[in-house]
């Protein structure tokens, strides 16, 4: 069972991508301070917020259910197996970027930040007896 700070940062966390996600299309949402540090980061933070969303959207119920990280964090590495293989060598609907490899490594790895600190400091185990 989540704690309520860690049920709050979770959906903080998807507003958040939610919003950078948006600035692709709209000029409200860009981040001047993102743009100016990595030029071209709207072109490329689909590939961060779907491997983020991907990943925390499995793993948060997951470890709620009382998965363990360690098999979410082997999820992980198969996320971003997958992601840097698509990227590099499967040109099916796509052209090979290693930019956006690397911005799929970085949504991943922050969703595994998250996931972290979620379950070490953010879920209550449940009662014995309770299911």
């Amino acid at each position: 069972m989540p704690l309520p700070w860690a049920a709050l940062g979770y959906l903080a966390m998807l507003v958040a991508v939610m919003a950078l996600f948006m600035g692709r299309k709209w000029e409200t949402f860009h981040a001047a301070t993102l743009v100016a540090l990595f030029p071209g980061f709207y072109s490329h933070v689909s590939n961060l917020c779907i491997a983020y969303l991907l990943y925390t959207g499995i793993g948060y119920p997951f470890l709620m259910a009382g998965g363990r990280l360690r098999v979410l964090a082997w999820g992980g590495l198969g996320l971003v197996a997958a992601n840097l293989a698509y990227e590099s060598f499967i040109p099916v609907l796509n052209t090979r970027d290693p930019i956006d490899a690397a911005y799929g490594v970085a949504g991943t790895a922050t969703g595994l930040l998250v996931l972290w600190v979620l379950d070490r400091w953010g879920l209550v185990p449940a009662p014995a007896g309770e299911d």
